[in-house]
């Protein structure tokens, strides 16, 4: 009887681990973290050795080593794994960030400013450029993916013709998704967005304004007081707030 009681405990224990493993797994799974933690080291790698091995400084040659060998990196199939959370985001920044601070005479420029010198995009915004071309792809069938993954409003009075219905969800997972992280942006398309071939449409968005879906578009401010630190993004510096600290200072991040 004692045996029997043991074997049954056994087995509710094997059984719970294997729930916790399984579960550990989805979070795993769900979560882009690990690869983009592995592809942000290979890229920092990467950029190294470019800085390394020319002996040249030329910035236009540097820069053109850096979008061949090491933005794909960072880019890839980047639609599936895009980040949701500051972090991540932040990490792949890094690696654009770090690599346009080392060229010749940008040392003292601010990260938007080195795009804006080099004619290049971040790679958050890039990222997004990525998700609005595969959703233009799947509505106007130019993928072999059933369009039924969204579904258009059937009202739409302003902006474009083609605005996508924006389901409800409660779950932050979820709403991290592809199909559901891009409504929004692309109902906040203008009427100047040319819909009738896909290259006229990349062309198009270029010039829109999206640093309002940025997460890395503005810099932090850090305040710091009696040892305690936290961080808050610009953006969201919209609601009045007091705080009773003694001594504080801000640091602007910029670069």
């Amino acid at each position: 009887m004692i045996l029997y009681f043991q074997s049954v405990v056994l087995l509710f224990l094997l059984c719970s681990l294997s729930v916790i493993l399984a579960s550990l797994c989805l979070v795993i799974y769900l979560s882009p973290t690990l690869h983009i933690n592995d592809i942000v080291a290979k890229a920092h790698r990467r950029a190294n050795l470019i800085l390394r091995a020319f002996e040249s400084r030329d910035v236009s040659l540097l820069l053109r080593a850096f979008l061949l060998y090491v933005r794909p990196l960072v880019g890839y199939n980047s639609v599936i794994w895009s980040p949701s959370t500051m972090k991540d985001i932040s990490a792949l920044e890094s690696v654009q960030r770090r690599f346009t601070k080392r060229l010749h005479g940008l040392k003292n420029c601010s990260y938007q400013e080195r795009l804006k010198r080099l004619n290049i995009l971040s790679l958050e915004l890039r990222r997004l450029h990525a998700d609005l071309a595969l959703t233009y792809k799947i509505l106007f069938g130019h993928v072999d993916i059933d369009a039924n993954l969204f579904d258009f409003c059937s009202t739409s009075t302003r902006r474009h013709q083609f605005k996508l219905f924006k389901h409800h969800t409660n779950h932050c997972t979820r709403s991290s998704f592809f199909c559901e992280r891009i409504i929004n942006v692309w109902n906040s398309l203008p009427s100047t967005v040319n819909f009738s071939s896909l290259n006229c449409f990349k062309q198009s968005i270029v010039s829109v304004d999206f640093s309002v879906f940025l997460k890395c578009s503005c810099p932090f401010v850090i305040l710091i007081a009696g040892g305690c630190q936290c961080s808050i993004t610009l953006p969201f510096l919209f609601f009045n707030c007091s705080f009773e600290l003694s001594h504080f200072y801000l640091c602007m991040w910029t670069n």
